[in-house]
C-alpha cells in the first residue's frame, strides 16, 4: 500500500498498517511517496517541503507502530498524546518497512543520511530481509 505525507491523517496511516499487519504478520511493506509535478498540481496536491514531509510521517508512524504514547509537533504533522488503540490483534510494536519514494539522486541521499539509513537504489540483489534496521525500529530503504 502506498500513502502520500499530509493528505491523510497519520494516526489511520499507522491503524492501517498495523491492521494489515495482523491479517500478515512480517509481509507488509508501507510506500510513502511525495509524487511529482504536473500531476501532483492537476489534482490539488501542493508539494510543500516534499521531503520535511516524508521525514516526519515516518518519524511519527514509525513511533505509533512501536505503540508509543506520541506527541510530536512538527511543520507537517502536530499530534498530542495518541496511540494506536488495539482492539484486536496483537498487542506488540510492530516491524513494518517504510519503503520512501523520492524524486532524484539528491532527495533519496538527503533523507538516508537525514535517517540514518543508506539509499537503497532498487537495484542488485537486495530484499527486506537484508535491508539495515534495528530491533527496535521498521525497517527503512530510500
Amino acid at each position: 500500500m502506498a500513502a502520500i505525507p499530509c493528505k491523510r491523517y497519520i494516526g489511520l496511516l499507522a491503524a492501517t498498517f498495523l491492521t494489515l499487519d495482523d491479517l500478515a504478520p512480517d509481509r507488509i511493506i508501507c510506500g510513502i511517496g511525495a509524487w511529482w509535478d504536473p500531476l501532483a498540481k492537476n489534482v490539488g496536491i501542493e508539494r510543500r517541503k516534499p521531503l520535511k514531509a516524508m521525514r516526519e510521517t515516518v518519524e511519527v508512524m514509525r513511533r505509533l507502530l512501536r505503540l508509543e504514547n506520541v506527541t510530536f509537533e512538527g511543520e507537517f504533522h502536530k499530534v498530542r498524546g495518541i496511540e494506536l488503540d488495539v482492539v484486536h490483534g496483537r498487542r506488540e510494536p510492530r516491524n513494518v518497512p517504510i519503503l520512501i519514494g523520492a524524486t532524484g539522486p539528491n532527495s533519496s541521499s538527503a533523507l538516508s543520511t537525514k535517517m540514518n539509513r543508506r539509499p537503497w537504489t532498487g537495484r542488485g540483489n537486495c530484499s527486506p530481509n537484508t535491508w539495515p534496521s534495528s530491533p527496535t525500529s521498521p525497517k527503512l530503504a530510500v
